[in-house]
């Protein structure tokens, strides 16, 4: 009876380091794929229609990567996949940018003129429900 012995198919050797640096880079992606806040083109308030545009140009323009636009109804955020060495920016500052200026509508359309324009106030506001739907938990 002759029997075959297969052997097992030869792999690459790498190093624990190696190993470790893949798998890091695998949990990274996980993480900034989860949660991912998708970004809609467009929005009601107060029954208002409020447009979402990316647009190439506006850090180049105003030195801002977002801007609401109150008598168009329209937040412009920066498409940053244009913009030399910044088109590796996280999605997660886009969100959060997004978010930024949804504040300052809501703000607005509730007359909180003074609120509106306090951009620390703002700015914090934003990071805080950024991270509300970032680290949310789904059944």
């Amino acid at each position: 009876m002759n029997r075959t012995i297969k052997k097992a198919p030869k792999t690459d050797n790498i190093t624990r380091t190696q190993a470790k640096n893949a798998a890091q880079t695998i949990n990274n992606k996980r993480k900034d794929s989860m949660n991912k806040i998708k970004i809609p083109y467009e929005f009601q308030i107060c029954g208002q229609t409020i447009k979402v545009k990316f647009t190439h140009d506006l850090l180049e323009k105003e030195d801002c990567v977002g801007v609401k636009r109150s008598r168009h109804n329209v937040i412009e955020l920066q498409d940053y996949s244009s913009v030399p060495f910044t088109n590796s920016r996280p999605h997660s500052h886009t969100e959060e940018t997004f978010l930024h200026e949804v504040i300052h509508f809501i703000l607005e359309y509730t007359a909180e003129r003074e609120l509106q324009n306090d951009e620390k106030f703002v700015a914090r506001f934003s990071q805080l429900l950024h991270q509300v739907f970032k680290t949310a938990k789904y059944k």
